[in-house]
């Protein structure tokens, strides 16, 4: 049964919000990608016994097979052969299979075309089977095929590479390379835009002054937030050149604005935010959120019936937070659709009993 269709273009979504969307309960994850070059999809698989298999050329990238790798429940296989060209992932019982990549452009930018199906679809044993075969094709990736994997890819000439036994002319196709000479005049224009602005702000802010000085953003016109991109190139500039940090609030700032103990507690809070100890917590948090949701259920349709009740528990003397709680509905719901004769001061916890409109009638 076919689930959804995801395009990376609105309504549709991204393959991303394919991941987003299964990949927290997921227990088994299948993925076959020939381009890989991020690992952060790993992330939205918190739960799941990963197999990932991917093809050693010029637009993979070693450093996501490292982080890759440091995840002890995922195992990784390679092709070096060009024929492999599956895109197909495979979490429980729903699989998404099409043209996207598992690289930024292809889970978010690109004009993808991938379709979601379920288990009850009569071709999904296929998939599987399939999946299956090409596991039992590829090679494990060592840590021996890895550094030399790594070697080979720092030492490829930019352009008309040889191939790492089996690379030719699609992965230029398929590369980011036409937004990385955009991509890195558009930092550097933040860059020197935050030395003129004296102050720190946000990826969007400095997006929409870089648009009004007229600077050519076509490259993430298409998105619906596309500060976003000049946000992760901030962030890979933060780790790179260390010039640049992110404040709280998503506010990014000059290092040469701080003296050398400032910038190293600034460093120091940002490496932090990165330890897996700390990406771990938040995890768990965001895991327990969902949970609670589940218990929760979906937000209730607002009906009649449902504001006279609530009406009435507030004159029996409910607190807004017992009412939340029997109705199963948001604390703010309860005050939107409180008659104005009965709002309270926010801080009171419950309120005396208010006599009916027959007893009114009746004085």
């Amino acid at each position: 049964m076919l689930l959804a269709v995801y395009t990376n273009q609105p309504p549709h979504g991204g393959a991303h919000d394919f991941f987003v969307r299964y990949g927290a309960t997921c227990r088994c994850a299948r993925l076959a990608s020939p381009f890989f070059t991020t690992s952060y999809v790993l992330n939205l698989l918190p739960s799941a016994e990963v197999q990932l298999l991917v093809r050693l050329c010029q637009t993979t990238q070693p450093s996501a097979l490292e982080e890759a790798s440091k995840h002890t429940s995922v195992q990784i296989r390679y092709f070096t052969d060009k024929k492999f060209h599956s895109k197909l992932y495979i979490l429980d019982e729903v699989a998404l299979l099409g043209s996207a990549n598992l690289t930024r452009a292809g889970l978010s930018d690109h004009y993808e075309l991938s379709v979601a199906i379920a288990k009850s679809d009569p071709n999904f044993t296929a998939l599987e089977l399939n999946y299956a075969e090409l596991w039992s094709l590829a090679q494990p990736l060592t840590n021996a095929a890895l550094a030399d994997f790594a070697d080979w890819h720092s030492k490829r000439p930019a352009s008309n590479a040889s191939d790492y036994e089996g690379v030719g002319e699609e992965e230029e196709l398929e590369t980011d390379q036409d937004d990385v000479s955009t991509a890195t005049r558009l930092v550097a224009a933040a860059v020197q835009t935050l030395r003129e602005m004296k102050k720190p702000t946000n990826a969007r802010n400095l997006f929409q002054r870089l648009t009004e000085q007229g600077f050519d953003v076509r490259w993430a016109s298409e998105m619906r937030r596309p500060y976003r991109l000049l946000h992760a190139r901030l962030l890979a500039r933060e780790k790179k050149n260390g010039d640049i940090v992110k404040l709280s609030g998503s506010m990014w700032a000059l290092c040469e604005w701080f003296d050398e103990a400032e910038r190293d507690r600034l460093r120091g809070d940002r490496l932090k935010q990165r330890d897996p100890e700390h990406v771990e917590r938040t995890l768990r948090g965001m895991r327990r959120a969902r949970e609670l949701g589940k218990q929760i259920g979906a937000p209730r349709k607002i009906t009649i019936d449902l504001v006279e009740r609530i009406a009435r528990l507030y004159r029996d003397g409910k607190s807004v937070k017992d009412i939340a709680s029997e109705l199963r509905v948001a604390p703010n719901t309860i005050y939107n659709n409180l008659p104005p004769e009965l709002i309270r001061k926010r801080g009171q916890r419950r309120v005396p009993p208010v006599a009916s409109r027959e007893e009114e009638d009746g004085a």
